[in-house]
């Protein structure tokens, strides 16, 4: 979103759902920002090359290996688990 034209970048989850969570589309609508023509996508469906970053979402030593120069962890609670 903020990046566009500057960036490439890869979204994909290590267990993807299928479905965007409906509580992460109306958070991401707060910011402007459409998620409703978006779809879940595995880490195996991300071109397989060497990424400048990895920026992975709690899953801690559960994330699957992606090959990259600088990885970090932000450890952000999934959001299934959140209440409204």
């Amino acid at each position: 979103m903020h990046g566009k034209g500057s960036l490439e970048t890869h979204s994909a989850g290590s267990r993807a759902s299928g479905k965007v969570d409906e509580k992460v589309i109306r958070s991401m609508q707060e910011v402007s920002y459409d998620l409703n023509t978006h779809r879940p996508k595995s880490i195996n469906e991300i071109p397989d090359v060497e990424y400048e970053y990895a920026i992975t979402m709690g899953c801690g030593d559960e994330c699957p290996y992606v090959n990259a120069k600088q990885q970090q962890d932000l450890a952000i609670p999934d959001p299934r688990a959140m209440d409204e």
